[in-house]
């Protein structure tokens, strides 16, 4: 019930007429009637009073009455009765609404009472409980009418308070409550809000009130939406409405970095939130791509919709193929499975010619395609002109020459409105929109609008946007924060360089001074003249010509920059493993860690490639990883790289003979002097060119190969091609040795795995040599198939295919072939599949199981890959107008078959 509110104007008459009958004269006169109710005289006052009332003489009935009371309490019922008609008489100059109310409620609990003699007595006047309980309908509905009729908090409160027990109390509260809200709403201030809330605890608007305030809250404490302002708003609101909202808030905040660990630890601490539900989706996309399904669903027994994804997991990564039946296509996997029964009017073309290997197909309809599971649950409707399965659990979807992009569960992720979307990183996706670009994270909230000409990554920690002609570059996580706090600015900057080959820091330029920039966006060191790096976290820092070299420390998020030593240096030359340094007018040679290993007394010091040259006592020296070379005697050295671009560099030199000379990288001397030039292969390697032939020395000078070669060139990492006379031959160190006698470079008859076999060509024919070049199969054949083990499949000079075993030790009973044709098909871990001709037909034959398909087809060909084959078969019948389609396993086993009709078989066939 609400409040009392000021009281109406006839209920304070009521209340002074209320107060001129004492508590004692009231007792007096229910004494009085209590023993003489029996007297006739007293009941003919209460009906003389009463028609006096009627008859609009309220003195006279007021005297009657008065008289009754002084006399008798015993006839109360109806002497109440009459008082209550008397105070609700409006021509009655003493109306008043409350005292009527009151005598009417006391008259119909006295009726009870009263002996039926006296009730008869009064029936002909119509004093009866029915007709005092009519009078207290009339008041109750009189004093409703007065408050509806003045509709104001106020009016109704009196009612209410009142007339507790009238019939329109409910509809007097409704009305206070709504005038109460309209009020409130009108004011709108949380303060208000709250203010109803706690008198009005029972108010329907109470709902509404508290999500309204709520609301208010909600803005109030998160106007900013930074990470920082949504967590404190969860940790001061538990029960606000709009809390959901605020975990969705943090979503976004945080989920730019879309890792798993992420993912994990928000379902773990928000289970209920609407926005889990992606969460939860983007695990499904990383168990995927991991293959950690058993991991995830130990770490969440719970998972949704867990049974489903564990037919996922069962059928990932197996292919899925179309079929038509009753002209609807459908799709069975490689087990045989009818996966989707047939319902598709339509499939994408290259549906027919390629298997599809994940559990995602794309469908279509009226030349729109979309998007369904492979067992049959849509999740996006055709209405795309394309979908590309874009990155994991994203595909990318075009429509009227725009793209968006969605999550392989169906959540839209970017909206369709940009010209182009591409990966920029591991983290975020770049826009273009109006030929600007933008960047967007995996989750689709847009941090940088469409506004820069070209956005790049720069290495794997760093971004760079461009405007017209001016770069600037920020780190990813320094845009993931800027996204999460929604600072004022993006913190870019425009002059900049990389000086390191991982990219992990970055030099920047303002004001002619340099700072630092860490792979997570903080500034190390700054306002310096320039900074050059020595290793992983150790710098050297110019300021007023000096140098000082620091070293950074990071432990537990807190950063240290202390000096490695106290000494300033005029100029510093950095190599991969040693330090100049120069004091005064000498130089010296520091360790990466600052740490003495020449005392700086040379005279001078310079770099030659990835090493210190320095003079000493009027002596050239080179300071090589492990050791120091003279090198007085010598001249026009100069760093060498050749043919590769590792780190360390050869040294090129002239003896006083004017004869070439090289150091290897380690400092070793490896030219003969009878050298006429050398060509650097890699880093332990040199072709050496000696009396007009060419030979292998390794890098501390020894001859890998004699010089004896017409030519030898790098096939791949320690592996080279020999050539004499226009003849090939290979060598791999500790592998092979095949000298030259061969028409065409050797390939190997299965990957490189020992013993080394090689299929060998000569005079147009193929045969198989060892590691040695000797013959296992001998050149005799127009065309080699590698089979298993030791096993070639060989087309001899007649035209017939045969299997030959070239491993003495561990013969096998061959099949006969008796094939036309054979062409390569596929190869597996375990074996090899080739499509046999006999007669005009196709089959399949298996190494590992021998005749799979019988060549009973006119067509035969692999819609799988080539380490996933599956067989697509067909045989025309003899009128020419049916077909038989059949899908065929690796293993042989028969996937699906049917007899089409010509129109139906050119809907499935693959053009």
């Amino acid at each position: 019930m609400p409040p009392t509110m000021t009281n109406s104007k006839p209920l304070k008459s009521f209340y002074k007429k209320i107060q001129k009958i004492s508590f004692f004269s009231f007792l007096f006169f229910n004494l009085f009637f209590s023993l003489f109710f029996h007297h006739s005289l007293l009941a003919d006052r209460i009906t003389s009073a009463f028609k006096q009332i009627q008859k609009g003489e309220f003195a006279k009935a007021k005297t009657q009455i008065d008289k009754q009371l002084e006399k008798d309490t015993l006839y109360n019922a109806g002497t109440f009765h009459v008082l209550a008609e008397y105070y609700f008489a409006e021509k009655n100059p003493a109306y008043n609404m409350d005292s009527a109310y009151f005598f009417v409620q006391k008259s119909i609990n006295s009726y009870p009472k009263a002996q039926p003699k006296i009730l008869k007595e009064w029936v002909s006047e119509k004093i009866t409980l029915e007709t005092a309980k009519k009078l207290k309908e009339n008041i109750e509905k009189k004093g409703f009418d007065l408050a509806e009729k003045s509709n104001t908090l106020t009016a109704y409160q009196t009612f209410l308070t009142h007339f507790p027990k009238a019939p329109q109390v409910q509809e007097a509260q409704t009305r206070f409550y709504q005038i109460s809200w309209k009020d409130a709403r009108q004011q709108n201030s949380l303060e208000i809000y709250q203010e109803f809330m706690q008198k009005y605890p029972n108010a329907p608007q109470y709902k509404e009130a508290n999500r309204v305030s709520d609301s208010l809250v909600w803005v109030r404490d998160t106007q900013s939406n930074t990470k920082s302002k949504i967590l404190r708003f969860l940790n001061q609101n538990p029960k606000n409405a709009y809390r959901n909202n605020a975990i969705e808030q943090l979503y976004w905040a945080d989920s730019w970095q879309n890792n798993e660990d992420f993912y994990k630890n928000f379902v773990k601490k928000y289970p209920q939130a609407l926005i889990t539900s992606l969460a939860y989706s983007w695990l499904v996309a990383h168990a995927h791509e991991k293959n950690t399904w058993k991991q995830l669903f130990n770490e969440f027994p719970n998972f949704p919709e867990k049974e489903y994804f564990e037919k996922f997991e069962k059928n990932y990564k197996i292919a899925y193929i179309p079929f038509l039946d009753s002209e609807l296509f459908g799709y069975v996997n490689e087990n045989g499975k009818t996966t989707i029964s047939p319902s598709l009017e339509e499939i994408p073309k290259k549906h027919l010619c390629n298997a599809q290997f994940l559990p995602y197909l794309i469908t279509q309809k009226n030349n729109r395609v979309g998007l369904q599971d492979a067992f049959g649950k849509a999740i996006l409707t055709p209405q795309f002109d394309q979908i590309d399965f874009f990155v994991t659990g994203l595909v990318r979807v075009s429509k009227n020459a725009e793209q968006g992009i969605y999550h392989t569960s169906g959540k839209e992720i970017l909206p369709i409105k940009y010209d182009l979307i591409e990966v920029l990183n591991d983290k975020f996706l770049k826009i273009r929109k109006n030929r600007r670009w933008g960047i967007a994270t995996y989750n689709g909230m847009v941090i940088v609008e469409p506004k820069f000409t070209e956005i790049e990554a720069v290495g794997k920690y760093f971004v760079s946007l461009a405007s017209n002609s001016e770069s600037q570059i920020l780190a990813n996580n320094a845009l993931g924060h800027y996204f999460e706090e929604k600072m004022q600015n993006l913190p870019v900057y425009n002059q900049w360089e990389k000086i390191d080959n991982e990219t992990k820091w970055i030099k920047i330029v303002q004001e002619n001074k340099v700072k630092l920039l860490d792979k997570e966006g903080n500034i190390i060191f700054s306002d310096f003249d320039n900074i050059l790096q020595i290793s992983e976290n150790i710098f050297s820092i110019e300021k007023n010509k000096n140098w000082i070299i620091y070293q950074f420390i990071k432990n537990n998020n807190l950063h240290e920059i202390k000096p490695l030593n106290e000494q300033q240096y005029q100029n510093i030359i950095i190599t991969p493993h040693f330090l100049g340094v120069k004091m005064g007018n000498k130089w010296g040679i520091l360790d990466k860690m600052a740490k003495i290993h020449h005392e700086i007394n040379l005279d001078t010091l310079y770099a030659i490639g990835e090493n210190l040259m320095y003079q000493k006592a009027k002596k050239s020296y080179i300071q090589f990883p492990q050791k120091v070379v003279e090198v007085t005697a010598l001249r026009n050295l100069k760093a060498e790289k050749g043919d590769y671009t590792a780190l360390q560099s050869y040294i090129s030199y002239q003896d006083a003979t004017n004869k070439k000379g090289l150091f290897s990288p380690e400092g070793n001397k490896i030219l003969p002097p009878t050298a006429q030039n050398y060509y650097i292969v890699s880093p332990k390697e040199v072709v050496i060119q000696q009396n007009g032939k060419f030979g292998l020395a390794d890098s501390l000078g020894k001859f890998l190969l004699m010089p004896k070669y017409d030519g030898i060139t790098k096939a791949n990492e320690g592996e080279y091609i020999l050539t004499n006379q226009r003849k090939f031959g290979l060598w791999a160190k500790g592998l092979c040795l095949i000298e030259p006698n061969f028409d065409e470079p050797l390939q190997y008859f299965t990957p490189k795995k020992r013993p080394l076999w090689f299929v060998a060509k000569r005079n147009n024919l193929f045969g198989v040599v060892d590691s040695k070049g000797a013959n296992l199969i001998p050149l005799e054949y127009t065309e080699i198939i590698a089979w298993k083990d030791s096993i070639a499949l060989a087309l001899d000079k007649k035209g017939k295919w045969n299997f030959v075993h070239f491993n003495k030790k561990s013969q096998t009973k061959l099949p006969k072939m008796d094939f036309e044709k054979v062409k390569f098909l596929a190869r597996t871990a375990d074996d090899v599949f080739v499509q046999i001709e006999m007669n005009g037909f196709f089959g399949v034959y298996s190494a590992k199981n021998g005749n799979i398909i019988p060549p009973d087809y006119e067509h035969i060909n692999n819609i799988g890959t080539l380490e996933h084959p599956v067989f697509f078969a067909e045989h025309k019948s003899k009128d020419k107008k049916r077909y038989q389609v059949v899908y065929f396993a690796q293993n042989g086993k028969e996937i699906w078959s049917n007899v089409l009709k010509e129109e139906e078989y050119l809907r499935i066939v693959c053009e």
